[in-house]
């Protein structure tokens, strides 16, 4: 994402816990589908991400939205070679969330 391209785009959300200057990547990543929150109005920005959250998000990014679902996104990641030796997704750590983000990611 451009943050010029977030900040100056039209973009809207349906969340009203999101900060205000969180809003408008927050709305680029809906109209994206990269995100959609953890409920119809409900973000959660101070929430924790787990590894599932993640791997959802990323594989969205990457463009294979319909191949996977957000109960298989772990697996999806897995068999793509995005994910470091996670063994357990409550251990999901921000230097997890580096690895994978810096993964050679595959091509679609």
């Amino acid at each position: 994402m451009q943050k010029n391209e977030a900040r100056e785009g039209r973009y809207s959300h349906p969340f009203t816990d999101v900060p205000a200057w969180a809003d408008a990547a927050v709305a680029y990543m809906y109209s994206s589908n990269f995100t959609q929150g953890i409920s119809r109005d409900k973000f959660n920005p101070g929430g924790l991400c787990s590894l599932q959250m993640y791997a959802t998000f990323v594989l969205r990014a990457l463009g294979y939205g319909n191949d996977f679902s957000y109960q298989t996104a772990i697996d999806a990641a897995d068999e793509l070679g995005l994910l470091p030796a996670i063994t357990d997704n409550n251990d999901f750590l921000r230097g997890d969330m580096v690895s994978i983000s810096y993964a050679p990611w595959p091509s679609k």
